[in-house]
């Protein structure tokens, strides 16, 4: 027996815990009308998809006494499992009261059957 099968009450469960959007960005090569040149641009998608992200305290590091442990966090993207997510594509999440973040997507991701998860760094942008 299969806990979790392709039941629509769990899906119906997972997209409840949605509480945000996000776009993907990836790089695509673009060519020049003008001159003819292809270059690298980044291009967001068109649509936006509700998620949810996850943020887990990891516990310090121990440098052997001589200094402070570091403290990391995971940060994880539940999404949809049919949305398309690249290794190394932004990820920009709107959060449900306005708030912006940029993320990078640091790996490949964990397609379930009712969703996908994603290990996020924060991506900081230099104005």
């Amino acid at each position: 027996m299969r806990l979790l099968s392709k039941n629509p009450l769990v899906k119906s469960f997972i997209e409840g815990l949605y509480d945000s959007t996000f776009t993907v960005s990836i790089y695509q090569k673009v060519t020049d009308q003008v001159t003819h040149q292809t270059t690298m641009k980044r291009v967001e998608s068109k649509e936006s998809y509700p998620c949810r992200v996850n943020v887990e305290n990891m516990p310090p590091v121990s440098n052997a006494g001589v200094s402070p442990g570091i403290i990391t966090q995971r940060i994880t993207l539940l999404a949809p499992e049919d949305v398309e997510i690249p290794h190394g594509s932004l990820i920009k999440v709107m959060a449900a009261g306005g708030h912006a973040s940029m993320y990078e997507a640091s790996g490949v991701p964990v397609i379930y059957l009712h969703h996908q998860e994603v290990e996020l760094l924060l991506r900081e942008e230099h104005p």
